[in-house]
């Protein structure tokens, strides 16, 4: 270290702010590894804050699932009426929702 100060003296003035970099350069590697700091820890998010933020980015995904839901309930109800006819429209049309909410 004593060798580079010497050559930076003997040198000029401009060659020595480059080796005064290279020795502070030096002597911080010569420091052991200081660690990152500690992240921040954030509060949990609640159910209703999660289900806002998520409805918030991407407000078509829950139309598609009420639209789903909507289907399989009429569905289900035309398999109990007997209505065979508009039981498989509205399968049909819930495994279209169910594609087109995935396609979002």
């Amino acid at each position: 270290m004593g060798t580079t100060q010497s050559i930076a003296r003997t040198e000029g003035p401009t060659a020595g702010t480059a080796t005064n970099a290279a020795v502070a350069h030096e002597a911080s590697a010569s420091e052991p590894y200081a660690p990152a700091p500690m992240p921040r820890l954030r509060r949990a998010e609640t159910f209703e804050e999660k289900l806002y933020r998520k409805f918030s980015e991407e407000p078509l995904v829950p139309i598609g699932c009420l639209a789903t839901a909507y289907c399989l309930g009429a569905g289900i109800r035309s398999f109990y009426r007997r209505d065979t006819h508009n039981q498989q429209k509205m399968m049909r049309l819930r495994v279209a929702a169910q594609f087109g909410t995935l396609m979002i």
